[in-house]
């Protein structure tokens, strides 16, 4: 797929902030889905991330970042979905978690004894739900 931009740009934009948490979560460049030179998006590679996503942290994280990346923008949240998606997939969060941010994704996950890894989760879940918290403040979007 093409990345030249001939579209929406506030879907790119979405695009582009999903490998950025990408990035911020997995902790390594995401540089390798990008093909700079041809302007493609290297599906596996973004595939491979996904996957070590799901194994780090809970699925409402991994539902709005896969449709933050989605490929094709047809199919791309823009800021006001995402806004939305966001609040549901918090919501779910908190209603299967009891409201607990300490709780891990799954048991197998919360017995590693690498616990750099469940400091690392409980930050990046943080950080998303005080992002989800700048939608409702922003301007920005106001003018949108």
């Amino acid at each position: 797929m093409n990345i030249r931009p001939k579209h929406n740009i506030y879907k790119s934009d979405v695009f582009s902030l999903g490998v950025c948490f990408m990035n911020i979560a997995l902790l390594e460049s995401c540089n390798d889905i990008y093909n700079y030179t041809k302007f493609t998006i290297n599906e596996m590679a973004l595939e491979e991330k996904l996957e070590k996503l799901k194994i780090l942290y809970p699925i409402e994280l991994i539902n709005v970042i896969q449709q933050m990346v989605i490929i094709d923008e047809k199919n791309r949240p823009d800021f006001f979905q995402l806004e939305k998606l966001c609040e549901e997939q918090k919501k779910i969060f908190l209603e299967r978690t009891n409201g607990s941010m300490n709780r891990p994704a799954n048991e197998e996950f919360a017995t590693n004894p690498q616990l750099v890894f469940i400091l690392k989760k409980a930050l990046f879940i943080m950080i998303f739900l005080y992002f989800i918290d700048l939608f409702n403040k922003c301007p920005y979007f106001e003018l949108l």
